[in-house]
């Protein structure tokens, strides 16, 4: 069975089954990229006599391959396109059959004297199977609400709200407005993903304390504050935080 796997992306890792009327955009869509080069309904799989095919929906960015914008591609396996900031791969897994598990037949005891005993049917328990949207959907929710509750018992409401505003790089124009934290920005992060190619899992981390909104990082190298490498330091406004390419101005 074809898929669609994501090398290059906030969902890098991520698989999904290629279906007939699969949509892909920013929102409302069967698969969600939450970046701003992609359009709210981007793309969408069409099955013509009887192979699949990946056909934009009159999105802004197109759907780009080996440098080309495309109306319409085969998805052939192998094959690398790209949506929005989102590079995606045709691969092939064979479905395995999984194993039923024997269970013991349990004929359950019914008195004479009960009311199930006049040929009254048993309800029956088989709990409702999810479709691979709802899992992923529970999945994405779970992961969210363990991250917020590890940091719930020490989140603190900043004095001045901040805005990150991303000058250069793959998210120019991205901008983010954060009033609490401690948050972890970082190719990792689920709520403020860094798509820069090399980025590490954890950039900074922006935190309030008594002298303001405090910036922290495990890696003075990468990322740096103003031209220099820094591991802790009170924010300003005007600010620069710098990424490998990517460039984020301070507002607070």
């Amino acid at each position: 069975m074809l898929y669609l796997t994501i090398i290059r992306g906030p969902l890098k890792g991520r698989q999904f089954p290629v279906k007939n009327r699969l949509t892909l955009g920013r929102k409302g869509t069967d698969i969600i990229f939450p970046d701003s080069k992609t359009s709210s309904k981007h793309a969408q799989i069409q099955l013509k006599n009887g192979k699949f095919y990946i056909t934009d929906l009159g999105s802004r960015n197109g759907i780009k391959s080996e440098a080309k914008t495309h109306q319409s591609l085969q998805l052939q396996l192998g094959l690398e396109f790209i949506i929005g900031e989102n590079t995606l791969k045709v691969i092939e897994i064979q479905d395995e059959p999984l194993e039923k598990p024997q269970l013991e037949k349990i004929t359950p005891h019914i008195s004479t004297d009960s009311p199930l005993s006049h040929n009254t049917p048993i309800p029956s328990s088989t709990p409702k199977q999810l479709t691979w949207q709802e899992e992923y959907s529970q999945l994405l929710e779970s992961l969210i609400e363990k991250a917020e509750d590890k940091h719930n018992s020490s989140l603190k409401t900043f004095k001045k709200d901040l805005t990150l505003k991303f000058e250069r790089g793959l998210q120019a124009e991205t901008q983010w407005n954060i009033n609490y934290g401690p948050k972890t920005i970082g190719a990792e992060s689920l709520e403020y993903p860094i798509y820069e190619k090399g980025a590490p899992g954890l950039c900074f981390q922006v935190l309030q304390n008594e002298q303001g909104i405090v910036f922290n990082t495990p890696h003075p190298k990468v990322v740096l504050l103003n031209g220099k490498s820094i591991l802790s330091d009170t924010l300003c406004n005007g600010d620069i935080i710098q990424i490998l390419e990517t460039q984020i101005k301070v507002e607070l």
